[in-house]
Parts: C-alpha cells; structure tokens; sequence
C-alpha cells in the first residue's frame, strides 16, 4: 500500500515516509533511508523527516552523518513536543559512536525534558555503564523499571542495527549498567 501511494503521488513527502518506516521494519535500511532522503528533498524543512533520516542514516552504518542530521533537526525545532525521542535516538548514535560523554549528555537531557520517558533513562542507563559509573547508571534502569515495569528486561535482547556487533555493544551498558544477562 505504502508503494502504491508513492505511485500515486509521487510528489509527497508522507508517503515516501511511510513507505521508509515499511522498509525500516522489514530491515531494509538502504531502501528505508533512500525514501526518507526522498522525502526530506520534497520537505526540506521538516525537523521530523530530518530526524527520521538521521535515525535511519545511523541504523544503516552511517553514524557521522546521521548524528548530524539528527542534531540540525534538533535545531531546526527546539520545541517538538516529542523531542526527547529525538534525544533519545541521538544519544544511542552517540553510543553506537562511542561516544559516551556525549551520550550521557543528550539522554540526561532527555529525561530532564520528559522525565517519565522509559526509553531515555534505558539510553542513559547504557551510557552511564560504558563510562563505568555503575552507581548512576542503576540509578536510571531503576527509573526505567519505575516508570515501566519490564521494560529494561524485555528490551534486554533490543537489535535496532542490521550489525550484530553494535547491538552487543549497547547490550554490554546495560550490564555494566547492572542489568543481568
């Protein structure tokens, strides 16, 4: 359905997108990133698209650039409501850049803009373990579990890249950040 309004209108940035979140979730991320650049060339100035396209530019083994855009659309709307999501995601780029300072700095950014956000703590909680600080970092998977019993557990096995290794590697914060494996 998502190709067929693209062949249907061929000249809207929605339906590129949506067709982007259909190959994003059958793990197609070059074909989901080609239709969300798509959609960002027919909407350049939507902060979401430029974020979704960020996000996806990362998942496909293009951190650097998807960081970038994740952070021009973070300028571009400082106000999204949803921005810590945004945050979120950017600060697993970070991770996955080993950056880890960075990392910490946007997820404590997001839980300080959306508190009661599960995934941000669960981000930050990952971060903090790669830096060692063990004591913060539990600290963060027990307000995930606080805030959303289970969730830390059940996202305990979370495969976001296509690249087994990456994943081991956000995995590994989260039990250095104390969760068991």
């Amino acid at each position: 359905m998502a190709r067929r309004a693209v062949a249907l209108c061929e000249a809207s940035a929605y339906a590129h997108s949506v067709l982007a979140q259909v190959y994003l979730w059958r793990n197609e991320h070059r074909l989901a990133v080609a239709e969300t650049e798509r959609a960002v060339e027919l909407n350049p100035y939507d902060a979401e698209l430029l974020h979704s396209l960020g996000n996806r530019l990362d998942l496909a083994g293009e951190g650097e650039a998807g960081i970038a855009k994740m952070e021009e659309a973070q300028r571009l709307y400082p106000q999204d409501p949803e921005i810590h999501m945004s945050m979120a995601f950017l600060a697993r780029a970070y991770l996955n850049a080993r950056q880890y300072e960075r990392s910490v700095e946007v997820a404590q950014k997001a839980v300080d803009r959306q508190p009661d956000s599960p995934h941000a703590h669960y981000i930050l909680a990952m971060g903090l373990g790669h830096l060692g600080r063990r004591d913060e970092a539990r600290a963060a998977l027990d307000a995930c579990e606080r805030l959303h019993p289970g969730f830390a557990t059940k996202r305990a096995d979370w495969q976001p890249y296509p690249e087994s290794a990456k994943n081991k590697h956000l995995r590994n914060g989260l039990h250095k950040a104390g969760l068991p494996n």
